[in-house]
């Protein structure tokens, strides 16, 4: 996320070169859709948790301002679906200072 007067961008890049952090690369949906992507990713990533999670299960970190779009996939849509399946969730206002 870049948000001028912030260190956001530094702190996913930071996150990103972690040895414990895993990247895939998602296809595209055959209709070009957006939101199916941003839903597709959203469930790719649960699905990723849950494989590397232990029997504890496992912990998320979300960056979110608390709004939605109303889009499918935004991240108001994935926050509840992290309530369900994640042992624990903090949820970071990007936006707070």
């Amino acid at each position: 996320m870049r948000l001028d007067g912030t260190d956001w961008e530094e702190r996913f890049h930071a996150l990103l070169a972690h040895e414990r952090v895993v990247v895939r690369m998602l296809a595209w949906p055959p209709d070009g859709d957006p939101r199916a992507a941003l839903a597709a990713n959203n469930a790719a990533m649960l699905e990723l948790a849950r494989e590397a999670a232990d029997d504890a299960g496992f912990r998320a970190l979300l960056l979110w301002n608390g709004s939605s779009t109303g889009a499918t996939g935004d991240t108001a849509g994935f926050a509840p679906l992290l309530q369900q399946s994640a042992r624990r969730i903090a949820i970071v206002n990007p936006l707070s200072p």
